[in-house]
C-alpha cells in the first residue's frame, strides 16, 4: 500500500507517535485526544486508530502503548492517581494495571512500564526501583 497515514485520535490533534508493530500489520503508540490527553492507540487496516483509554483514576488520562504481539496483546504504561504503572490491553479485557494481575505478595516493587511482549505472552517490565523483570503468564 505504500505509505499510509495512520491519523490521530481527534480531529484537532496534530500528533500521533507509532512505537510498536507486529507481524500482522497492527501498530501501537499514542496520540492526543480531543481534550488534549495522551492516549495509547491500536491501529489496524480494517478499523483505523482505536483509543485504548487509560487507567481510571488518572486525572491526566495518560497512557502510551509500546509493543504488540501477533495475538493483539498490547503493553505499555498508564498513569494512575499515584504514578505510572505498566499496563496490558486486550480486546477482551481492555486496559489493566499489570500490578493488579500479579500473584499477591509476589513482589513489593511497582511495575512502572512494560516495553515489550512476545508471542508467548511474556512481558518485560521496568520497576519504579530501577529493576527489569520478566513476567511469564500461567
Amino acid at each position: 500500500d505504500g505509505m499510509v497515514d495512520l491519523g490521530t485520535l481527534a480531529v484537532k490533534a496534530t500528533t500521533s507517535v507509532a512505537i510498536g508493530l507486529n507481524d500482522v500489520g497492527q501498530v501501537v503508540g499514542y496520540s492526543f485526544t480531543q481534550e488534549d490527553y495522551s492516549h495509547a492507540f491500536l491501529w489496524t487496516k480494517a478499523d483505523g486508530m482505536i483509543d485504548l483509554g487509560y487507567l481510571g483514576a488518572d486525572a491526566q488520562h495518560l497512557s502510551h502503548a509500546e509493543d504488540i504481539n501477533d495475538a493483539g496483546q498490547v503493553v505499555g504504561y498508564a498513569r494512575t492517581d499515584i504514578a505510572e504503572h505498566a499496563m496490558l490491553w486486550t480486546a477482551q479485557d481492555g486496559m489493566r494495571d499489570l500490578n493488579d494481575l500479579l500473584v499477591p505478595g509476589a513482589t513489593t516493587e511497582v511495575l512502572s512500564d512494560a516495553p515489550a511482549i512476545n508471542k508467548s505472552g511474556q512481558i518485560v517490565c521496568n520497576t519504579a526501583a530501577g529493576r527489569t523483570v520478566l513476567l511469564t503468564p500461567h
